[in-house]
């Protein structure tokens, strides 16, 4: 007989001779059932139903799938109780007896266990707060980063006060056009750009500190300060024009000078805050746009090693 099979039956053996009645069954299937894509699906199930569509749909705690709903909830809740008592000892017993670690079972239990949705609870909040320290950590290091002082003024200027995650890069397309990777090559390691797109590489898992600049005019190359600065052509055919992340949803401001159709030169700004011994902690972007003919990528300052 499997080992599972062997805990399965010594659980079972545990429990009272009124919780061996025969009874509903749900299903895994039940608990997803098939239907059209346009259709919205019900809320998700509470208490003791989303306890045992846990179990059904993760195959938890070792039990057959015939096993009746009655039944299955009557153990979920004997392995609560022994979770609730915190008794040091009880863990090893129901390991060699059941194969299960009660500990670890807090997430599986939390719809049924009241002390075992206090630590689901407690966990979520501590991941609340480590990501809140984490965000203003973040925002403070944008907030000590010394404002960009434009050579000539700008028609609109945006500093991001909240850090921006933008993965491994962002892009600028026309509308209808879709995502997708530019026809020339992001070859300087910074900025792409094909018919209709422009591509900015960022560095997956770091933040970004971003600050978006239009003119009207074009503005004198900047190098200083910067690990990198590229610049390329777009053709602006109408609408809001930002750039968004090539993952997720993240989205900047219009850079569009006053909602202005036509061919614009974007020129992207980058450089690193480091850490100690120089490790990269973040990224800083600027991201200058104006109206510019060409669609040719330039290079004005390249990172070492390039």
């Amino acid at each position: 007989m499997p080992v599972t099979a062997v805990f399965a039956s010594a659980a079972l053996c545990l429990l009272p001779v009124a919780d061996h009645a025969r009874g509903p069954v749900t299903t895994a299937q039940d608990c997803s059932p098939a239907r059209p894509a346009e259709v919205a699906g019900p809320p998700p199930p509470t208490g003791a139903r989303a306890f045992i569509c846990a179990v059904r749909t993760d195959k938890a705690l070792g039990l057959a799938t015939s096993t009746p709903d009655q039944v299955l909830l009557a153990h979920g809740h004997r392995l609560c109780a022994a979770y609730t008592r915190d008794d040091p000892d009880e863990p090893a017993r129901l390991d060699a007896a059941e194969g299960v670690d009660v500990r670890e079972l807090y997430g599986l239990l939390a719809p049924i266990c009241p002390a075992a949705d206090a630590t689901v609870e407690a966990d979520l909040a501590a991941a609340d707060r480590e990501f809140a320290e984490s965000d203003a950590k973040e925002r403070r290091k944008c907030a000590a980063t010394p404002r960009h002082r434009p050579l000539i003024a700008p028609a609109k200027a945006v500093r991001l006060e909240d850090p921006r995650w933008p993965g491994t890069g962002m892009e600028l397309y026309a509308p209808g056009t879709g995502a997708g990777v530019p026809v020339q090559s992001l070859k300087n390691g910074l900025v792409g750009a094909g018919p209709g797109h422009v591509a900015v590489r960022t560095h997956a898992g770091l933040p970004a500190c971003v600050t978006l600049e239009t003119y009207a005019l074009r503005p004198p190359v900047e190098t200083k300060g910067w690990d990198h600065v590229a610049e390329a052509g777009y053709d602006h055919r109408g609408g809001r024009m930002f750039f968004r992340a090539s993952t997720g949803g993240m989205e900047l401001p219009d850079l569009s000078l006053d909602g202005r159709t036509g061919h614009y030169r974007i020129r992207v700004h980058f450089a690193w805050f480091r850490g100690e011994g120089g490790k990269r902690r973040s990224q800083r972007l600027l991201i200058m746009a104006y109206p510019g003919q060409g669609d040719d990528l330039v290079t004005y300052r390249k990172p070492p090693g390039r």
